[in-house]
């Protein structure tokens, strides 16, 4: 659509775009039913399609307002959303002129220092004080929240929560993973082993209730920020009472976070 209507003004679309606020505002409006804005794909095409406009944007309060905007409905920083922006190609500078009518460039986008790493450190490091001694946490296992953990964690602590752990069989549950799962299990395994081999049960009893404790602290931590987005995004639709409900909940979080933390 973006392309078709460089095409159809050519060499006007440069004082078009000089008058972009109102531009911006519609094809924001149109994206947004069209991408996930929670996917890498659909923050790359809002950044893509948006960008131009906004670099072009005299107003520094109007550039603001339109970072302002993007942070919350991506829920990405502001800092690193202002460089992608700002490092995105102007491909409208070329319909000044009317020449190289090119295809619109998607650009990379910085990842959100708040997503959730690839690997799940904290994860890793609870199931590896699980399998050294299984059967000390016959009981503690079944009370872990699984759904801040890693999928692959998840999938093994909860078949751990299903076995036996008085009698537990290392190499007869590993059987119950194929291929990759089953080398990935022994590896965690065998790292385990070392890793804690020095440590007494009341060590690894005190290890796993610190790790609990830094997982629930990692997942306050995470809900603050989308919180904090959620709430600028009630901001700019005005939503009074939406913004009072956040904060309701930003307050109570940060409650829950300093008893996280006075534990």
């Amino acid at each position: 659509m973006i392309l078709h209507v460089r095409m159809k003004y050519g060499p006007k679309w440069g004082s078009l775009v000089s008058a972009s606020k109102p531009v911006i505002q519609s094809y924001f409006d149109n994206i947004k039913s069209k991408i996930d804005p929670a996917s890498v794909e659909g923050k790359k095409l809002v950044i893509s399609t948006l960008a131009p406009f906004i670099q072009r944007l005299v107003s520094k309060v109007e550039k603001t307002h339109w970072l302002t905007q993007l942070s919350a409905y991506l829920r990405t920083k502001e800092d690193a959303l202002e460089a992608d922006i700002n490092s995105a190609k102007d491909d409208l500078g070329v319909y000044d002129t009317g020449l190289n009518r090119g295809p619109v460039v998607a650009v990379p986008i910085t990842p959100n220092v708040d997503d959730k790493l690839g690997v799940d450190i904290l994860g890793e490091a609870l199931l590896s004080i699980i399998i050294k001694n299984p059967t000390l946490f016959t009981e503690k296992i079944k009370e872990i929240n699984l759904g801040p953990l890693d999928l692959w964690i998840t999938t093994v602590i909860s078949r751990l929560a299903e076995e036996d752990l008085v009698n537990f069989s290392f190499d007869n549950f590993v059987k119950k993973f194929d291929g990759d799962g089953a080398m990935k299990l022994e590896f965690a395994y065998l790292r385990s082993q070392e890793l804690w081999r020095e440590f007494s049960d009341k060590d690894l009893l005190t290890e796993f209730i610190n790790i609990i404790r830094r997982i629930k602290h990692r997942t306050v931590i995470s809900k603050l920020a989308s919180l904090e987005y959620e709430i600028k995004e009630a901001e700019n639709e005005k939503n009074r009472d939406k913004v009072l409900e956040l904060i309701n909940r930003f307050t109570n979080l940060t409650k829950e976070l300093t008893e996280i933390n006075n534990v």
